[in-house]
C-alpha cells in the first residue's frame, strides 16, 4: 500500500493532538484570529479509493471511524502550519463525531440516543437523516453512499 501522508486524502488540514473520540458538532476553533465550528464528520466516499487506486479503501476507512471532519468558516483571517488550535466553545459534549460515525456505520442502533443526536439543531440535516434511516433499518449500511463534500 502507498504511504498515504497529510492531505492525502483531500483534508484541508491535518492535526496533532486531535481525533473522533474529542471533537464535537458545533464546537468552535480559533486557529490565529480565524474561527470554525465543526458541523459533522466527513464521511467517506469513493473518490479516496479512486485516489489510491486501492478498491476497499473507502470501507477500510469507515471500519476505522477516523474519518475527519468538517467545518465551516465563522471568521476569516490568515492559518499558517504550526499554528495552535483553540477550543473556544463546546456546546454539544456529547455528540462526538465518534459517536455520529458509530450510528452512521450501524455500530449503535440505540433508537432514543439517535433521535436525541439528530434532533440537535448544529448537526447538519444529511447526518440526521442519515442516522435515523439507520438506525430504523431503512438505509444500507453501505460506505460509499453519495454525499456532498
Amino acid at each position: 500500500m502507498p504511504e498515504i501522508g497529510p492531505g492525502g486524502f483531500g483534508e484541508n488540514f491535518t492535526i496533532d493532538g486531535m481525533d473522533e473520540q474529542m471533537v464535537c458538532v458545533a464546537d468552535i476553533y480559533a486557529l490565529g484570529n480565524a474561527l470554525i465550528q465543526v458541523t459533522g464528520p466527513r464521511y467517506p466516499c469513493w473518490k479516496i479509493a479512486r485516489r489510491w487506486n486501492i478498491d476497499d479503501l473507502t470501507r477500510r476507512v469507515a471500519i476505522t471511524g477516523r474519518t475527519g471532519w468538517y467545518c465551516r468558516v465563522l471568521q476569516e483571517g490568515l492559518v499558517e502550519p504550526g499554528m495552535s488550535i483553540q477550543l473556544v466553545k463546546r456546546p454539544y459534549p456529547r455528540w462526538t463525531m465518534a459517536l455520529i460515525n458509530n450510528f452512521a456505520h450501524g455500530h449503535n442502533k440505540d433508537v432514543g440516543l439517535a433521535r436525541e443526536l439528530a434532533s440537535c439543531p448544529d448537526l447538519e440535516e444529511w447526518w440526521q437523516e442519515m442516522i435515523m434511516r439507520r438506525v430504523l433499518g431503512r438505509d444500507r449500511d453501505g460506505y460509499a453512499v453519495q454525499h456532498a463534500g
